[in-house]
């Protein structure tokens, strides 16, 4: 057989051609297009040809997109708004009719409303009795000269993970309300996306959200591969977010709500979730539901361990990276414990013992993410390719022992119109160091990330301007005129800009603050201007409440008790990997080796002087002193007797 050097430069370039093009086209029928007339066709331009895979995995034929064209031929009546949506998933192509008034025909049969259809090479798909799609399967057929398989009907495999996340402010139990430990997200969703990239896979999707009853079975009705919560949990319960009435407010879900939660998601034959991920303290408790709804991959922590936090984000990357470049479940989970027994961590082969794989005696053989033909170079970072939602919410993550405090500053900036106590001002008071920007930037980087404010959180440091100002010429009248003047200009840049729900933040108030009545009409003032705006100041100035035209609420910042800066203190020495130990505290008053050999040493500490005379609880001059003790590599007693010398 003779082979152009042409042909044979096509045969080369295959193995990125099935990359590129969709593995489905939906191509309108010759039928349909001969009897369009030119505008028709021109005002279709887009639907002539619909391309559906990895890329695109839904199109939903609306009434919109061929209104014109019905209303001439007087059948803008008879369809709904959505009536016929097409879904690409695990490298099949899927028809459902939406509408109970529709004509909607596959190969010239009936389709059943909310049905699943495949859809096959060459199928025919007729809508509203004139409009005639008909699929076409990507095929190629190579250059045998190349030595490369014949293939037919080639299809893609893309799968996609979907991650949702447990953290909730508040979580209701059968007994109490609990205030839990905020988790660190960012860190485990930086080792699923880098896992990814890893395995440079260019199909493999990644899809994030919070873990609510409705969002699991959403995520099971759209489909994925592999269904991976993270979170907090006891035995016999997950942690899930609170739902839509509620957002704030967890909800403790035990092993038969799940059930009945994944009793009204479709068979798992139909979700294709082939693997689900629960790195959730105890979750093993809670792997039976997911087992009997038919995952034949359920990854889990023993039911009577807690894993340390190091541990998700080590096992996740491992595990997704191997999963990405084709290895089976097994092997992918054998090597990410492998790499948890092989970190550094004290206690690290403990952690690797507390991941279970379930059910134990089957077999997980089972290869997720098919290797493809030859080797595809994405080019692109994976933060690119895979943006992470917790990239600008340090804040958030870096928030400690202030749970409580969160709670009520959140409670009040996340009330709806409708509450009787709205809330459209907050004011944070406290000592300089207290932490009131880190509190306010975290809270509302969190309401921001759950939904309540889609035109974004807007920060200007009042405090930074007023700083640079000369107040001895100007006066405290002529200072608080140029921080009012200079924050009203920074409002205007971008007041306008967007319509949606704003958090405005004030940071550092003091000059404004000493004029209450005065800020108090400048807020009122930018309140009433801006209706989809809400304010959090922050100030050390203490005064009488504000007189507002709009609900307010004030919020004293207290210092932390000796024993949580002793924790924040210690736990941020080990963050600089200068931990502490008992070298720091041999001049320590009172302190035994031999009678504190079983103590938390930072209990030790919070009796330590430094706590009474310097830390004082507050988080702010804890960073400083932490930053100085680690950069002279010294003791926290040389440090103390050094500050104190005479």
């Amino acid at each position: 057989m003779h082979c152009s050097g042409r042909a044979d430069e096509l045969s080369q370039a295959l193995g990125d051609m099935d990359m590129l093009l969709p593995p489905f086209t939906l191509a309108m029928d010759a039928k349909t297009t001969t009897c369009l007339k030119r505008h028709e066709l021109a005002a279709l331009d887009g639907y002539v040809r619909i391309g559906l895979g990895p890329e695109s995995p839904t199109h939903v034929f609306r009434r919109e997109h061929y209104k014109l064209i019905l209303k001439a031929r007087d059948l803008v009546m008879s369809m709904s708004k959505d009536h016929c949506e097409v879904v690409f998933r695990r490298g099949k192509l899927f028809a459902t009719n939406l509408s109970q008034t529709s004509t909607t025909q596959l190969n010239k049969r009936h389709m059943d409303v909310g049905t699943l259809y495949e859809l096959h090479d060459g199928a025919e798909l007729c809508l509203f009795g004139w409009l005639y799609y008909t699929v076409q399967a990507t095929r190629y057929e190579q250059d045998l000269m190349a030595q490369r398989p014949i293939m037919h009907e080639t299809m893609i495999a893309s799968y996609l993970t979907h991650v949702l996340f447990m953290n909730p402010l508040i979580t209701r139990t059968a007994n109490a309300l609990l205030f839990g430990e905020r988790l660190s997200f960012q860190n485990e969703y930086h080792g699923i996306a880098s896992g990814l990239a890893l395995a440079e896979h260019p199909f493999v999707g990644l899809k994030t959200g919070f873990a609510t009853l409705f969002n699991l079975h959403k995520a099971l009705v759209d489909g994925c591969c592999v269904l991976h919560l993270a979170g907090h949990g006891l035995p016999g319960q997950l942690f899930f977010e609170g739902e839509a009435s509620q957002p704030l407010m967890g909800t403790a879900v035990d092993a038969e709500a799940l059930d009945q939660c994944l009793q009204l998601a479709p068979p798992c034959a139909v979700s294709g979730v082939q693997l689900a991920l629960l790195l959730v303290c105890h979750s093993a408790s809670m792997a039976g539901p997911f087992v009997r709804y038919g995952i034949p991959h359920v990854i889990a922590v023993d039911a009577q361990s807690k894993l340390q936090d190091w541990v998700a984000p080590v096992f996740a990357q491992r595990l997704y990276m191997e999963l990405g470049t084709g290895q089976s479940v097994q092997t992918a989970f054998d090597r990410a414990i492998a790499a948890v027994r092989s970190h550094d961590l004290s206690g690290a082969e403990a952690e690797s013992e507390k991941i279970l794989l379930l059910p134990p005696n089957d077999d997980h053989r089972h290869v997720l993410f098919p290797p493809l033909r030859g080797r595809v170079a994405t080019r692109e970072p994976f933060l690119k390719r895979f943006p992470s939602p917790f990239l600008h919410l340090h804040a958030a993550e870096t928030l400690e022992f202030r749970q409580k405090e969160a709670v009520v500053v959140s409670t009040y900036l996340a009330r709806p119109p409708h509450h009787p106590f709205f809330t459209r001002l907050v004011v944070l008071t406290g000592p300089e160091g207290v932490g009131k920007t880190h509190l306010a930037r975290a809270v509302g980087d969190d309401l921001a990330l759950r939904g309540y404010f889609d035109g974004g959180v807007h920060v200007i440091y009042v405090q930074a301007f007023a700083d640079t100002l000369d107040a001895t010429a100007l006066g405290p009248d002529g200072c608080y005129d140029a921080v009012q003047a200079e924050v009203s200009a920074r409002l205007k840049a971008f007041a306008g800009a967007r319509k949606q729900q704003c958090l405005v933040l004030l940071d550092g108030c003091d000059v404004l603050m000493q004029r209450p009545q005065d800020a108090g009409r400048f807020f009122d003032s930018i309140l009433s201007s801006q209706t989809d705006w809400k304010l959090l100041v922050t100030t050390s100035v203490a005064k009488t409440p504000l007189e507002l035209g709009f609900s307010a609420q004030s919020y004293a910042l207290q210092p932390f008790p000796y024993e949580a800066g002793a924790q924040l203190f210690a736990k941020l020495l080990a963050r600089a990997r200068y931990p502490l130990s008992v070298y720091h505290l041999l001049e320590t008053p009172g302190f035994d080796l031999e009678v504190h050999a079983d103590v938390d040493l930072w209990r030790v500490l919070s009796t330590h002087p430094i706590s009474q005379h310097v830390l004082r609880g507050l988080p702010g001059t804890i960073a400083r002193v932490v930053d100085e003790v680690v950069a002279t590599q010294t003791t926290v007693d040389a440090w103390f007797k050094r500050s104190f010398a005479p």
